[in-house]
């Protein structure tokens, strides 16, 4: 069994946080999920908020 490749732990907690304080959720989404599922490096970070637009533009 392969161990994936260390994901931003800080840099997804820290959006996650702002997120919710502002009244939203994030979620990992896309080719970063399944690239640590495969146990690869991800090239970037998708990241799907569900809550008022007006966070994206903060979070941006």
């Amino acid at each position: 069994m392969t161990t994936a490749p260390a994901l931003p732990l800080d840099l997804l907690g820290d959006l996650a946080r702002r997120a919710r304080d502002s009244g939203a959720r994030a979620y990992l989404v896309g080719g970063a999920v399944r690239d640590a599922i495969l146990g690869r490096a991800p090239m970037d970070l998708d990241v799907a908020l569900e809550g008022p637009a007006s966070t994206a533009d903060e979070l941006a």
